[in-house]
């Protein structure tokens, strides 16, 4: 086996760490083979996934984005009782970089349509489809699996847009799903020709219209990261966006088809020390201190991180105050470290099924041949709501992304996927999903990893 395979190859036995006083164990067998994922997705530069049930038979199925101009595209495996098959249809067949994508039955015909967010490239201040390079896309699934590319009659992919996170929500209560597609924040660097995100109204029979302007969101307002949430608890989704440059932004959904930011909030969840290759790329949320609002968690892509280590940051939602919404930052409070890595993708989930949520960082350790995720533990709420976190994050050296789900259906609990290093031997952005897998007692973790040279599958060993 040469030096590369040996580095990026995870092959782990068994393992523990405290975590205040709790010993947790890990397991990892590597299913490789028998989840048919290997040799097929070897030497993909896989980049963003989505999970979703196309055909209808009960399995989820998994997409996997590429980020490369050349080489290996995108891929779809259908899920056949826990063991994934390539369907290889040529409607996917282009080379491009995946940066964000999602299932969804945009047509209300009970089966999932997909959208797709990819960089399109600039060539002489003028975007070309350089190769086959794209930008956004939407895919119509016939109700069986099999997808047409309407992208250029639907309405949904502008040429000007190089995309990057992706939300599907009804921002309008008319039932029918709209898409919120969140820009690249650098137009030089990925072929957009504009840092605005787009919403884009569903009209039915998948045609939609931009109607970013008109329902009040801003030119220059990048989104890396996109998430609808109910914020102020009215019933109407609002969303937030995470942007390169720091300026993370709220808009809040006043019901009648308009968004408007609180200036005050936005300069609370601004990020210091950004701009270029310093960005802010995570977000997600929940009620990590139980009190029925829901709170954000950002993460971070700097530069140097291992220079100067960026945390997790969490803002606790405390609800209407003075008849506005209000956020409280709590960090230090809650005990989340800085991380000596970029942590660009962030989830909340109960982990280990204790009732608190717990917050992972899209970054994993290494302790001698022994592999760990970066997930911080929550203890539980402390004085004024601010719950308590325990972390093991010291010299972290990979970071991979993360995408919920039970994939063989063989339990209740979380999965999720991660990815490795580059051919060289060093972290890039993060790439395919990791599976772990929660147990009653122990987490044990199934393990999806990736890179520029292989793809290994590692799948839970039961205790």
């Amino acid at each position: 086996m040469n030096k590369k395979a040996l580095f990026c190859l995870f092959c782990v036995t068994c393992l523990a760490f405290d975590l205040s006083g709790q010993s947790t164990s890990f397991t990892f067998s590597n299913q490789a083979e028998s989840s048919s994922l290997s040799p097929t997705a070897d030497s993909i530069a896989g980049h963003v996934v989505a999970w979703g049930d196309i055909d209808g038979d009960g399995w989820e199925d998994l997409f996997i984005g590429v980020f490369s101009y050349k080489g290996r595209t995108n891929m779809l495996f259908r899920n056949k009782n826990g063991a994934f098959e390539f369907d290889d249809q040529e409607v996917f067949r282009f080379p491009t970089r995946s940066t964000g994508m999602v299932f969804a039955d945009l047509d209300n015909d009970g089966d999932l349509d997909l959208y797709f967010a990819s960089m399109p490239v600039e060539e002489d201040k003028k975007k070309t489809l350089l190769d086959g390079a794209s930008g956004n896309r939407l895919f119509r699934n016939d109700g069986k699996g099999g997808f047409t590319d309407i992208s250029e009659v639907s309405g949904a992919c502008p040429v000007d847009l190089g995309g990057r996170g992706v939300a599907v929500f009804d921002y309008d209560g008319d039932g029918l799903p709209d898409i919120l597609a969140g820009s690249d924040p650098m137009p030089g660097y990925s072929g957009s020709q504009t840092t605005t995100s787009r919403l884009f109204k569903n009209l039915g029979n998948l045609r939609f219209k931009d109607v970013t302007k008109e329902a009040g969101i801003p030119e220059n307002a990048p989104g890396y990261g996109v998430v609808p949430c109910d914020f102020n608890d009215d019933g109407w989704p609002d969303f937030f966006l995470a942007a390169s440059d720091g300026g993370n932004r709220l808009f809040i959904n006043d019901g009648k088809g308009r968004f408007h930011e609180n200036e005050k909030l936005n300069e609370l969840f601004k990020w210091q020390w950004t701009g270029g290759d310093n960005m802010v790329c995570g977000v997600a949320i929940g009620d990590v201190n139980r009190d029925g609002l829901m709170d954000i968690v950002l993460g971070s892509h700097f530069l140097s991180p291992w220079y100067y280590p960026q945390p997790v940051r969490l803002f606790l939602n405390r609800g209407e105050i003075n008849g506005g919404l209000s956020f409280e930052e709590v960090t230090l409070q809650a005990g989340l470290p800085p991380i000596h890595i970029k942590t660009p993708h962030v989830e909340i989930r109960d982990f280990d099924n204790d009732g608190w949520p717990d917050i992972y960082a899209s970054a994993v350790k290494f302790r001698g041949d022994s592999i760990y995720p970066i997930i911080s533990k929550n203890l539980g709420v402390s004085g004024k709501g601010v719950p308590k976190f325990v972390t093991d994050a010291n010299d972290v050296n990979d970071f991979p992304t993360l995408d919920e789900i039970n994939f063989d259906r063989t339990h209740k609990r979380s999965d999720f996927f991660s990815k490795s290093r580059t051919k060289r031997g060093l972290p890039i952005l993060p790439l395919v999903p990791l599976v772990i897998t929660i147990t009653t007692g122990s987490w044990t973790y199934s393990w999806l990893a990736g890179g520029l040279s292989f793809l290994r599958c590692f799948f839970v060993m039961k205790r």
